[in-house]
């Protein structure tokens, strides 16, 4: 057996979704994407939560819709980008006049290419060649009037209305004055101003603190503080119409105007002790906050200056430890910049060298000055230790304009060590220099024949430079080689005894000597 069925399709044209164009709108525009197909239908947007077949749009952004209708599914997308916003200025302007003023001045930000419409109430509008300004001619007293500006961009976006409140009255009340009210004597100089109003005459109430370097009668003034302290300033204005006389005072602007005593120096640099090279570095502060910070600065002498260390506060000076391999002297300055925005630049410190130099059997001590100091005031101490000596010793002094000296006590010693010490005209203004040196042969003398007769002329057997030969032993013998005379650390005191005049045989031994000295030795009364 057989058998047949029949099943009809019908196809139909999908739902139309077209959300329309891409567009640009102003800022304040309410509009809303449409998504409807003309039929039952579900939609989902790329804004969480929307389920509605419009979408109210209040930021720029891409949108898009899912649409299910009758088993068909379908999406759209529309770019929505939102022009800039008008600025909305304010309005600039005498806020309180005299009845009857005429060609009073308003104005707002000129925006490029933005439309403005103004309105007023409580006086006629005369309009400028300007569209961001107006002249207002006020009519009687009018507590309640109004000056309004909307702009409206090239984009066709209006702003909001921007509104001055306007009091037409014969009190009058300038602004209060507008300028610098924190500063420095350092920028004693400043300019003050109100608002202007056509037809007024401004007086300015200038603290004796203040010294006027303009006219008066003008809404501006140039003025030159002079003292410290908080002063009041305030301006007075007057305006007369045809037929009503007005003034009235502004609020007081209150200047305070103060000095930075903030001062810093370097009171020394110096060596920790002359054999160191490690520098330490002194500073002095007067009414310094630890808000400002310091920048030590370092540079071979007449180099280029280095930034050391930056920004330390006045309580943590560090020390150095230039490179002395590379340079003999160094510098040291340090900079800050007080609240005044003032530089504070200190003078320039020098490290001291000193060097000695020996030639003719004398010795020649140069060194650099100290400039740091007052050289009226800068001394000079030389201190030395010779090779017997545990400790230095100053042994002389001079003044600040002396940088070389001549010494010549060389038989002092065979070694001899110096370094200098600059002094300023306090117990911290002190600088060490390095430590230098220098050698001298001093050899002994030994006679060979005295007179030991009392006339006070060769009485004592008296070596030459005994004194550095210390300590020693010592010895004569006759010519028998009996030791007829002996003492420990002798200095040439020995006057021959009871010996008889003749021939004597001296022994001198000293850890000073390489060589013991013999020699023979007479006697002659």
């Amino acid at each position: 057996c057989t058998d047949s069925d029949t099943t009809f399709v019908t196809l139909r044209e999908p739902p139309v979704l077209d959300l329309g164009p891409d567009l640009t709108v102003c800022p304040t525009d309410s509009f809303r994407l449409d998504a409807g197909v003309g039929e039952p239908a579900t939609f989902e947007w790329s804004v969480p939560l929307e389920t509605d077949s419009t979408l109210l749009i209040t930021e720029p952004g891409e949108y898009t819709v899912q649409v299910q209708a009758d088993n068909c599914i379908l999406y759209d997308t529309a770019q929505i980008d939102m022009y800039p916003a008008p600025l909305a200025s304010d309005i600039t302007g005498t806020a309180v006049v005299c009845p009857g003023t005429q060609d009073v001045q308003y104005l707002t930000l000129d925006t490029l290419g933005s439309d403005f419409f103004w309105s007023v109430r409580g006086g006629v509008l005369e309009p400028t060649a300007s569209k961001s300004e107006i002249r207002v001619d006020w009519a009687s007293d009018n507590d309640d009037a109004e000056v309004r500006v909307v702009e409206t961009t090239p984009d066709g976006c209006i702003s909001d209305t921007v509104r001055l409140p306007v009091r037409v009255n014969v009190e009058l009340k300038p602004d209060t004055p507008v300028g610098v009210d924190t500063l420095c004597t350092t920028d004693s100089i400043q300019t003050y101003r109100t608002q202007t109003t056509t037809g007024s005459e401004y007086t300015w109430m200038i603290p004796p603190a203040a010294q006027l370097r303009s006219t008066q009668g003008a809404s501006e003034v140039t003025l030159e503080w002079t003292e410290p302290g908080l002063w009041p300033l305030y301006v007075a204005e007057a305006n007369t119409t045809q037929d009503t006389a007005c003034a009235g005072q502004s609020d007081t602007l209150w200047v305070y105007v103060y000095e930075d005593e903030a001062a810093a120096d370097l009171i020394a640099v110096s060596r920790e002790t002359p054999t160191s090279e490690r520098i330490q570095i002194q500073v002095a502060a007067q009414a310094f906050p630890d808000s400002i910070r310091l920048q030590l600065y370092r540079r071979p002498l007449g180099g280029d200056w280095a930034l050391l260390v930056g920004l330390f506060p006045i309580n943590a000076i560090p020390t150095d430890r230039p490179s002395f391999g590379s340079a003999d002297i160094f510098e040291y300055k340090i900079e800050a910049v007080n609240s005044c925005n003032d530089p504070i630049i200190t003078p320039n410190h020098p490290t001291l060298f000193l060097q000695v130099d020996t030639a003719g059997g004398a010795a020649t001590l140069r060194w650099n000055p100290y400039t740091g100091w007052d050289p009226a005031t800068t001394e000079y101490a030389i201190y030395r230790k010779l090779d017997q000596q545990g400790i230095f010793r100053e042994i002389t002094r001079l003044p600040g304009t002396t940088t070389e000296w001549e010494y010549t006590d060389t038989q002092a010693s065979f070694g001899h060590q110096f370094f200098v010490e600059a002094r300023g005209s306090t117990p911290q203004q002190r600088s060490l220099s390095n430590l230098d040196s220098a050698a001298f042969d001093n050899p002994i003398f030994v006679p060979t024949i005295f007179t030991p007769n009392g006339d006070g002329v060769n009485d004592t057997y008296a070596f030459g430079n005994i004194h550095l030969y210390q300590p020693n032993t010592f010895t004569v013998l006759n010519r028998q080689g009996k030791r007829v005379y002996e003492v420990e650390n002798y200095n040439n005191e020995w006057t021959g005894g009871n010996l008889e005049e003749g021939v004597y045989y001296i022994l001198l031994e000293s850890p000073w000597l390489g060589t013991p000295v013999r020699t023979p030795v007479s006697i002659v009364r």
